[in-house]
């Protein structure tokens, strides 16, 4: 795996870790965009509005899945696989934490994680 596939994965696992959070922002905009466009105040920017609309509907749609695939991923992996993804990206805790909580060093979480993402890097390609 190359550095660049693995910084792939690790945006990814990332953007899974804030998803819920993107989602809310990009409903809100949504939100927004329609309530301008039902006020008509500015008649010239509906078709503008209408497009932003479509375009942030289908970012949560890329959102929500990729966020379910990354879900299913975790299902095929190891328990200390898993716990170490879902505790460094979902629950953004630092590795000192993440070591603690799983009962490994540093290096070894480093090392089953790096492992889990090559894992994930070959289950993304498969799908």
């Amino acid at each position: 795996m190359t550095n660049g596939e693995k910084d792939i994965i690790k945006n990814k696992l990332i953007q899974w870790g804030q998803t819920d959070v993107l989602i809310v922002e990009k409903q809100k905009e949504i939100e927004e965009l329609r309530e301008k466009i039902n006020s008509k105040k500015f008649d010239i920017m509906i078709p503008e509005y209408k497009r932003r609309i479509r375009l942030l509907e289908k970012e949560i749609k890329t959102l929500l899945r990729e966020s379910t695939d990354i879900y299913d991923f975790l299902l095929t992996i190891g328990g200390r696989e898993r716990d170490i993804i879902y505790y460094r990206y979902k629950d953004g805790i630092k590795w000192e934490l993440v070591a603690k909580k799983t009962g490994l060093s540093r290096i070894q979480c480093f090392r089953v994680h790096n492992k889990a993402v090559e894992k994930l890097w070959d289950f993304w390609n498969k799908r």
